[in-house]
């Protein structure tokens, strides 16, 4: 596997262990204290990412009966291995798009005729590009 595809595969694995952990920690916080489950976790999905005072306060009470509490560090963790597999993966791209972007140009500039098979409208643009009697139509200022 290559390291680029092994980065963002690690990272997709540890968003998705930290949103596990987040959603069982902060379920059965809910569970333990009678709030509606989905009403809770909606109030506390800001805890995914960021640490609020009302999660702070939720952490301190879980520590305090010995549960296991739940850090967005392991989040964060697969955010930066996904995002920095992305940029690795896509800078592969953006250098072949770039090539393909600047061939017509460097096709023109070699004078190479090589446009017959790429079809007639590249053809049209081509010949009046290389055409130095055919103007380009001027703005009319009125």
């Amino acid at each position: 596997m290559q390291p680029k595809r092994a980065l963002a595969l690690a990272g997709l694995v540890l968003m998705i262990v930290g949103l596990g952990w987040w959603a069982v920690f902060y379920g059965g916080a809910a569970d333990r204290i009678g709030a509606p489950l989905l009403d809770f976790l909606r109030e506390t999905a800001v805890c995914s990412v960021y640490t609020t005072d009302f999660c702070a306060g939720v952490r301190i009470v879980a520590d305090l009966f010995g549960f296991g509490v739940y850090h967005p560090l392991v989040l964060w963790a697969g955010i930066v291995c996904l995002s920095l597999a992305a940029v690795l993966l896509g800078v592969g791209k953006a250098a072949a798009a770039e090539t393909v972007a600047t061939l017509p140009v460097a096709l023109l500039v070699s004078g190479r005729s090589v446009t017959k098979r790429l079809g007639p409208s590249v053809n049209r643009a081509t010949r009046s590009l290389n055409n130095p009697s055919r103007s380009w139509p001027r703005a009319t200022t009125d």
